[in-house]
C-alpha cells in the first residue's frame, strides 16, 4: 500500500479490491477463493464501496495513514 497513489483513481480501486481481497481470505480463509462466486463476491463489494463517496474517502484516509507509518 506504500506505493500507492492516492491522487489516481485508477490506483486507489486496484489498491481497495487487493484489501478487499485481503480482509476476505483473512477473515474466511483462503478456501474462498474456491468459492464459485468468488469474483462475483469482489465485483459486488467493490461496486457497493464505490457508490458512497464517504467510503471512498474514509479507503483514502486509511491508505494515507498506512503510508504515513511505514
Amino acid at each position: 500500500m506504500r506505493a500507492v497513489d492516492i491522487d489516481d483513481p485508477k490506483a486507489v480501486r486496484s489498491a481497495r479490491r487487493r484489501v478487499i481481497r485481503m480482509v476476505l481470505i483473512a477473515h474466511f480463509g483462503a478456501d474462498l477463493r474456491e468459492h464459485s462466486h468468488w469474483e462475483a463476491m469482489l465485483d459486488s463489494i467493490e461496486a457497493t464501496l464505490e457508490q458512497d463517496d464517504r467510503h471512498l474517502a474514509q479507503f483514502k484516509a486509511l491508505l494515507a495513514q498506512l503510508q504515513r507509518q511505514s
